[in-house]
């Protein structure tokens, strides 16, 4: 709670809590946005942070730079970089490589 009151205007933290929701605390809001994770059976769990963090990143680089930057930290944006970020961890520990 401490980290959250103390982010500067503007800022985002994202919380992952393993198979449950992500929470996206920042955007204005009083309360985290909540992104619901997928349900899955993992073989391995090595990585999925690394993949998750390249989802959310691969989402935001792709829309930086005027309007669709705006809209990309939005709500929707945060929802769809972390839904990404989701869906390339979740086939990084649903398979062996």
């Amino acid at each position: 709670a401490w980290l959250c009151d103390a982010l500067p205007a503007g800022a985002v933290l994202l919380q992952t809590r393993g198979a449950a929701s992500t929470l996206v605390h920042g955007l204005g809001r009083d309360q985290p946005l909540e992104v619901a994770t997928i349900a899955l059976d993992p073989v391995r769990s090595i990585g999925a942070g690394d993949a998750f963090c390249a989802g959310v990143l691969a989402h935001l680089v792709q829309h930086d730079g005027g309007r669709r930057a705006e809209v990309a930290r939005g709500e929707d944006g945060w929802r769809a970089a972390v839904e990404l970020g989701h869906e390339v961890a979740a086939r990084r520990v649903t398979t062996t490589w």
